[in-house]
């Protein structure tokens, strides 16, 4: 695989998404002897501008998301398209959920604080769209299918007070908001799949005043006492959270910088392998957390977690 911006695991595990330029692409995975999963093509389809891709097994949907914020139904053998929305703005990922006794559903929440939530199979409104009062960053999903994680921005107070950020959950289904940390002047929160602690960024002004010399303070905190398990403050220029993903099993953070791909411990928030490459983007865990997915201009991999580790 070459060009390849983003990769998404489906079928738990056994098949590979991957955005490559206008291309959605499916490919199956077997076990080479090195222990590395192997791709091969199942089909491609064209779709400008997509961004994301999320699996709906329940439904039998690939749905693909573009820059406007129009989502695509796709069908997951043929990659053809059943159904397209109307664009709704820009925001972050959008995640697939089944309540229990509810229909599974697709939330997509904007950047202008506008909460979409689609049937996968149709698309068509499961209800309105509800628009908050905040910006809405980072939906994810939380160990309560009916509830999502969400990073909401406090406005600035005055032009010298920065954006803040609180981490919050979302209720599905009664469409209600509650906060579950205190508010920061985090520049990124990143929970854990688990739902257990969250990754806390922030940056750190250089001593000399150089705005392009700034360096990211790394905080793990615990969300079930607010205490802080981590700490580190990386290298300057050393922008690492753009491209951070957690593992399933919380003890690892993969991320992507300059010629390089990083496995971080979330105990020690050490770097603990690393992998050099040209082009290189955010990676992708397998779901049981035994391979990563390194996506690269050139030469992506799929490559177990012990071997990279070995490496360090």
């Amino acid at each position: 695989m070459e060009q390849i911006y983003r990769a998404y695991f489906t079928e738990n595990g056994h098949a590979l998404i991957t955005l490559s330029g206008h291309r959605v692409e499916k490919h199956a995975l077997s076990q080479a002897k090195n222990g590395e999963l192997k791709p091969s093509l199942i089909w491609a389809s064209t779709l400008e501008n997509c961004v994301n891709v999320v699996e709906a097994p329940q439904s039998g949907r690939l749905v693909a998301t573009d820059t406007s914020g129009r989502h695509f139904g796709l069908y997951p053998t043929t990659g053809d398209h059943f159904w397209q929305s109307e664009p709704v703005g820009e925001g972050d990922p959008g995640v697939v959920a089944a309540p229990p006794q509810y229909q599974e559903r697709f939330a997509f929440a904007t950047w202008s604080g506008i909460l979409q939530q689609l049937d996968p199979a149709t698309g068509a409104e499961i209800a309105p769209p509800r628009a908050f009062l905040s910006q809405l960053r980072g939906l994810q999903a939380t160990k309560d299918a009916p509830e999502f994680f969400v990073s909401v921005l406090v406005p600035e107070k005055s032009d010298s007070d920065p954006v803040g950020e609180v981490l919050s959950v979302i209720d599905l289904v009664a469409l209600r908001m509650r906060e579950v940390s205190l508010p920061t002047f985090s520049r990124g929160i990143f929970p854990c799949p688990t739902g257990q602690k969250a990754l806390f960024v922030s940056l750190v002004d250089d001593p000399g005043g150089a705005r392009f010399n700034r360096s990211e303070h790394w905080q793990i905190m615990d969300l079930t006492d607010g205490k802080m398990r981590g700490e580190r403050i990386f290298g300057p220029k050393e922008i690492l959270s753009r491209n951070a993903v957690w593992s399933p099993d919380g003890q690892f953070i993969a991320t992507a910088e300059g010629d390089r791909h990083l496995m971080i411990s979330a105990q020690t928030l050490e770097i603990c392998g690393t992998v050099v490459g040209d082009g290189v983007e955010r990676p992708a865990f397998h779901p049981a957390g035994t391979h990563v997915c390194l996506c690269r201009a050139h030469d992506t991999q799929i490559v177990p977690i012990s071997a990279l580790l070995s490496d360090a």
